[in-house]
């Protein structure tokens, strides 16, 4: 009985080969792409929606917020973090430069205790515990009912431009975390997110808005 022999050409080896290498290299790409999205903060305004509430304008601001891994490590640690929510109004002017209507903040500080393992985010003296991280976050991400300005500095049918973003508050940090701020996974900052609005009816009981997309990343 005759053993026939299969010869595999070499060229097909090569193939083989450089398919192989191909996929490994691309995995090993793609488990550092994850791990470097993961170590960067990441933060944008998703949505702006302006409220006129007892002669109040209120915003309502939807955020997408993610932290990252050394941002989290230095909170279980109980170092708390404070993060600053800003926002500006106009009204546009041909013939000079826009008026500045409204120039606002707004700051969230979330911290840990250790010895009761709970979460708190506070604005000024108010403040809400909960038990998990992602709800301390969610509680930042989340503005409801912000009172920005009192509805008489604007006026009726006259059209308004704002923009809102959210940064880390630096200067409601240690020194020593201030030294790392120039890392990239201390880096937060959002783009500037724009809206118009106006006024509708006497009564100026409603708001009438358009939220545009964010516009190019501006730091302060």
């Amino acid at each position: 009985m005759s053993v026939t022999s299969i010869r595999v050409k070499p060229w097909l080896n090569t193939w083989r080969g450089s398919v192989f290498k191909f996929w490994w290299v691309f995995f090993v790409f793609c488990l550092g792409l994850q791990s470097v999205f993961a170590q960067t903060p990441q933060a944008e305004i998703r949505r702006i929606d302006p409220l006129v509430q007892n002669g109040q304008l209120v915003m309502d601001v939807d955020i997408g917020l993610q932290l990252s891994s050394a941002m989290r490590e230095v909170l279980e640690r109980g170092v708390p973090l404070a993060f600053e929510i800003a926002i500006e109004i106009g009204e546009p002017r041909w013939w000079w430069f826009d008026r500045k209507l409204v120039q606002a903040q707004l700051l969230r500080r979330i911290s840990y205790n250790t010895l009761t393992r709970q979460w708190r985010v506070s604005t000024g003296d108010l403040g809400m515990v909960v038990p998990t991280y992602e709800e301390a976050l969610d509680l930042v991400r989340r503005v409801r009912g912000w009172v920005v300005a009192p509805i008489d500095r604007f006026d009726l049918g006259n059209a308004y431009e704002g923009q809102v973003r959210i940064q880390l508050d630096m200067t409601q940090m240690s020194r020593a975390l201030q030294l790392d701020a120039g890392k990239r996974d201390w880096q937060l900052t959002s783009a500037w997110r724009t809206f118009s609005f106006q006024l509708e009816q006497e009564k100026a009981t409603e708001v009438e808005s358009n939220v545009t997309t964010p516009q190019t990343e501006a730091r302060s």
